[in-house]
């Protein structure tokens, strides 16, 4: 009886162990299932790759994302609910006629929606971490897409970047820096703008911009955004300027021209002492610098890209240079003026006057002026005009005279007036330059005033005066007069004398032949 109750005891506490142990499985197995972690990872656990594809627990998670004529629907999808076999799931449905692929933001996996078995398939994507996985469609960048593992859907933007700030600068880059924001579930990373434009995106508290003009300012900031799309406000703007060295500019093309002897400046290895220095506009002007220039800092680099506004040189036989904004150019050179059209040397007027201490061994052929300046201002070749004849002061008895006179620009307009009245304009011969005009005097005081009007220079004048005196009637006038009128009185008075007599001496002598009396 005692063995009997002992075998009933050990039986109940084995059954009572069996039970027990089985309540705790399953408490265990429950807890296992329901508990969903809300804080997300901002790494993602992959999937096995045999396993990628494939729907676990036996159909696909729903609801589920839809693909249609390359766009899709909804743009995002909470799914804590579906949670099989330990993995968070998300299913795509493709509707389109041609595969499509769905690739995670960050690269980190994909999934090709084959439509092998027909449109309307479907396929499923599992994650072993919960987290916001945003993604979008191969064929389409600009279709979103948000899954939402194990989280509630995040409306909260970061905080806003603070102390942007440059760190480095140069003449084709700009690095920024800026301290981290924060977010309640995770910053994704950053947008960087350029003067109003988004122009990158970045995980990390710094960025370089390459790729920009030297010599150039932008204004830059930067927002905060995290996996849901939420972005922050704006940090503190920075305004910065590229780096500009001479050797970064470029001319203007009027100096760069085929044929140009400019100074190439990207060759310039000593940008505070340039030899040789060269600007030209081919056919017009040329200077050449006899003296080494200093072009290293950036107020003139920045004024030489622009420096057909300081160095005229575009005007045939006109140079100008503003020596007031571009010291570093007013220095000892020679002036080349090409494609002249005067026949001899043609003056150089500095600021509209003769200065030969500033300008010196002027040479002229073939129309190229050349000629060396001590320093800069506006310099001009200019025509002369002169009268050859007749000379100022000039006294004359007859009164027709013939003007004569030469300018050295042949293609100027020559006119000419005689006291007062216009005689019109004046041929003037292309290979020399002269011109010439039958002038009548009147008696007393005559003033010849000649003008050209070339496109050189002002206007010019020549003026020459002089009298006209008749010569006086005198007593050897008369008297040689009065001798020549005698001659001629004897001359006719002995001709009719002469005629006279010899008409007398001539015998009558009668008719050969008389007429004969008739007879009866």
């Amino acid at each position: 009886m005692k063995r009997a109750y002992n075998w009933l005891i050990g039986t109940l506490a084995v059954i009572l162990l069996i039970i027990s142990a089985f309540d705790l499985g399953v408490y265990i197995n429950k807890s296992t299932k329901s508990s969903s972690p809300t804080k997300p990872q901002q790494s993602i656990a992959q999937k096995p790759s045999d396993e990628q594809g494939k729907v676990l627990g036996g159909g696909p998670c729903s609801p589920y994302f839809t693909i249609k004529d390359n766009n899709l629907s909804p743009s995002s999808r909470t799914q804590t609910e579906y949670y099989i076999n330990n993995k968070y799931c998300v299913s795509f449905q493709n509707n389109d006629s041609a595969a499509r692929f769905v690739l995670a933001d960050d690269g980190s996996w994909s999934l090709e929606l084959s439509v092998a078995g027909g449109a309307g398939s479907i396929r499923s994507k599992y994650f072993d971490s919960p987290g916001i996985y945003p993604f979008h469609l191969q064929s389409n960048p600009s279709a979103k897409g948000v899954f939402y593992a194990g989280v509630t859907a995040d409306s909260q933007a970061p905080s806003v970047p603070g102390n942007l700030r440059t760190t480095a600068v140069s003449n084709t880059s700009v690095t920024l820096a800026w301290n981290a924001s924060t977010d309640n579930v995770g910053v994704t990373g950053y947008k960087i703008y350029r003067n109003g434009q988004q122009i990158a995106t970045t995980g990390s508290t710094s960025y370089t911009n390459s790729g920009l003009a030297p010599g150039t300012s932008y204004s830059c900031y930067v927002k905060a955004y995290d996996a849901a799309g939420n972005l922050s406000g704006a940090s503190n703007t920075v305004s910065v300027s590229t780096a500009l060295t001479i050797k970064d500019v470029v001319l203007p093309s009027t100096f760069t021209q085929a044929g140009s002897s400019t100074t190439n400046l990207v060759a310039i290895t000593d940008p505070a002492n340039v030899a040789n220095l060269i600007v030209e506009v081919v056919g017009k002007n040329k200077i050449g610098w006899a003296e080494p220039v200093n072009l290293s800092s950036l107020d003139t680099a920045n004024k030489f890209k622009s420096l057909d506004a300081y160095v005229k040189l575009a005007g045939l036989g006109i140079v100008e240079l503003d020596s007031k904004t571009l010291p570093e150019l007013n220095k000892k050179a020679t002036i080349t003026m090409f494609n002249l059209p005067f026949v001899s040397t043609p003056k150089v007027l500095v600021d509209g006057k003769i200065n030969p201490k500033v300008v010196s061994n002027i040479k002229y052929s073939k129309g190229t002026l050349t000629f060396n300046t001590s320093h800069f201002t506006k310099f001009e070749a200019v025509p002369t005009l002169e009268v050859l004849e007749p000379k100022s002061n000039f006294t004359v008895n007859k009164p027709n005279i013939t003007l004569k006179g030469k300018v050295t620009d042949p293609t100027a307009s020559v006119s000419a007036k005689l006291n007062g009245k216009d005689l019109g304009k004046l041929k003037v011969a292309t290979e020399s330059g002269q011109f010439s005009k039958d002038l009548t005097l009147t008696k007393g005081n005559n003033t010849i005033v000649v003008s050209a009007v070339s496109k050189f220079g002002p206007p010019l004048v020549a003026t020459v005066s002089g009298v006209f005196k008749p010569q006086p009637i005198t007593a050897a006038i008369v008297l040689v007069g009065s001798a020549v009128l005698v001659v001629i009185l004897i001359g006719v008075v002995g001709w009719w004398y002469y005629t006279k007599r010899l008409i007398k001496s001539v015998p009558f002598k009668p008719s050969e032949n008389p007429t004969k009396t008739p007879t009866t």
